[in-house]
């Protein structure tokens, strides 16, 4: 599975019902808050088996679905 899939799986039927593309912005459509931001920093940890140190908690690293990936890929290639 490719990681853009991974991450879209973890917002489920919410990107689609929504019709959000991979360039919008979740935290301004109202996709991800500080709660459910929690829950997709424990997903990508252990979807992805990374380590997310809390300086990397910064909302432009989540913002968008492009965003999480190319994120994911540094910490895959570190």
């Amino acid at each position: 599975m490719e990681n853009k899939e991974k991450i879209r799986q973890f917002f489920g039927d919410q990107l689609k019902d929504n019709s959000i593309q991979d360039d919008d912005s979740l935290l301004m459509s109202g996709v991800i808050d500080s709660v459910r931001m929690v829950d997709l920093i424990e997903y990508l940890e252990e979807a992805f088996n990374i380590a997310i140190e809390e300086e990397e908690m910064m909302p432009d690293n989540f913002d968008s679905v492009n965003a999480i990936a190319s994120f994911v890929q540094v910490k895959l290639d570190s």
